[in-house]
Formats: structure tokens, C-alpha cells, sequence
């Protein structure tokens, strides 16, 4: 019996040298395809130095520049709203209440499974033709905020449920409520 912390035997003598062989044989592979693509970037002559002089001009810098800090932004506004809704909704997944569980499950289960992309697209395009129509930067965040807080749910209800059973019963001991 192995005492290790994995899930899986140590790799013999003979699966180390093929695991060897196989990484050497796919980063050789890795390593053409990419050779193939920028040798077809160039015969297309998208390699070309005057194809590129623009992203090295102050405009263009600035216009790539002000695009990062805008999507830093949205991804922080995005976290201060979905961590304090991840963590309602995992503690609703967790309560005794049927109706309220029901309702975190459905939206965690819902918005785990929904591309985010998807979820941006209905609100860049398909909102604003029923009359809804935020601020460009709210049509981001929210659904980041929408997909995010599933996934927070998830890690939060993962995390509480991987407390040992005795943890709980030490609380109650303590005169602590089961909430």
C-alpha cells in the first residue's frame, strides 16, 4: 500500500520512457505546425513589416491601450459582483428551503452550461431590440457577472461541502445553528 497522494500508481521504468517519448513526439508536432502556419503567414505576406508599422503608432497604441484598461475594469467589476452572489447562491443550493434551492440549482446549472459568449451576444444584439439597452460596458459585465457567479457557486458549495463531517457537529456542540 502507497502512502502518495495521488490518485494513480508512480509510472514504472517502461511508461516513463514512452510518457518521454510520447511529450518529445507531440511537442515535435507542436513545434511544425507552427513552423507551417507562420511559413504560410508569410508566403500570404502577412509578415510583411509594413502590415504591422500601424500597431507601433501612438493612435493605435493608445486605442489597444484604453481596450485593456476598459476590460480590466469590466472583469473587476464583474468580481465584486459575482463573488457576494456566488457565495448566496452556493449557501442556497445548500439550505433546507426547496423552493430556494431549486432556484440557486436552476441558475447554477443554467448559467454553468451557457457559453458566456452566447450569453454577451444576447445582450449586445438581442436586448436592445425589446427596448433594453445598457451602457456597452453593463452589457459585459453583467453577463460575466451572470456566468460568473455559477461558477463561483459551485467552488464556494465545493469548498463547504469538503469540510469533515465533524467540523458541523463541533459548531452544534458549541451551541452554533446547523445555518
Amino acid at each position: 500500500m502507497s502512502t502518495q497522494d495521488s490518485l494513480f500508481d508512480a509510472a514504472g521504468p517502461k511508461a516513463r520512457r514512452r510518457i518521454r517519448i510520447i511529450t518529445a513526439l507531440s511537442l515535435a508536432l507542436m513545434a511544425c505546425i507552427a513552423v507551417a502556419v507562420l511559413l504560410r503567414f508569410g508566403q500570404a505576406g502577412q509578415l510583411a513589416p509594413d502590415r504591422w508599422v500601424e500597431f507601433t503608432q501612438g493612435p493605435y497604441l493608445l486605442f489597444l491601450l484604453a481596450g485593456l484598461g476598459n476590460t480590466v475594469a469590466a472583469a473587476a467589476v464583474s468580481a465584486v459582483f459575482a463573488l457576494p452572489l456566488g457565495l448566496v447562491l452556493a449557501l442556497g443550493r445548500l439550505s433546507p428551503r426547496t423552493s430556494l434551492q431549486r432556484f440557486s440549482t436552476g441558475w447554477i446549472e443554467f448559467f454553468r452550461s451557457v457559453p458566456l459568449l452566447l450569453v454577451v451576444y444576447i445582450f449586445v444584439s438581442g436586448l436592445p431590440q425589446y427596448g433594453i439597452n445598457p451602457d456597452i460596458f453593463w452589457k459585459l459585465v453583467i453577463p460575466i457577472t451572470l456566468c460568473s457567479s455559477a461558477v463561483m457557486a459551485e467552488i464556494f458549495r465545493a469548498g463547504i461541502r469538503a469540510l469533515p463531517a465533524g467540523q458541523s457537529e463541533a459548531g452544534l456542540s458549541l451551541g452554533l445553528s446547523q445555518g
